[in-house]
């Protein structure tokens, strides 16, 4: 099993090969990392498979994406303003 740094970079290609950098080692799809094969690079995460079964690297483990809502448009503060 990789040791526990992560998923550094992704680089997705949409007309080739999709590429990672994981624990500092570029990898591609059907590369080795470790014991690993590389399964499947995506936007946020890297699917590695070994003989213990699957595992899903995330770029950023602790943050999950969510939509922005909109803001209201900010209201123009007129107080201490003078017109000449």
């Amino acid at each position: 099993m990789p040791p526990e740094s992560g998923v550094q970079t992704i680089i997705l290609r949409p007309k080739g090969k999709s590429s990672a950098v994981i624990n500092g080692q570029y990898v591609e799809v059907g590369d080795k990392l470790g014991d690993m094969k590389v399964l499947k690079i995506a936007e946020s995460e890297v699917v590695l498979q070994g003989e213990g079964g699957r595992e899903i690297m995330k770029v950023t483990p602790d943050i999950e994406k969510v939509p922005v809502k909109k803001k209201a448009a900010a209201k123009r503060r007129t107080t201490g303003t003078t017109e000449k």
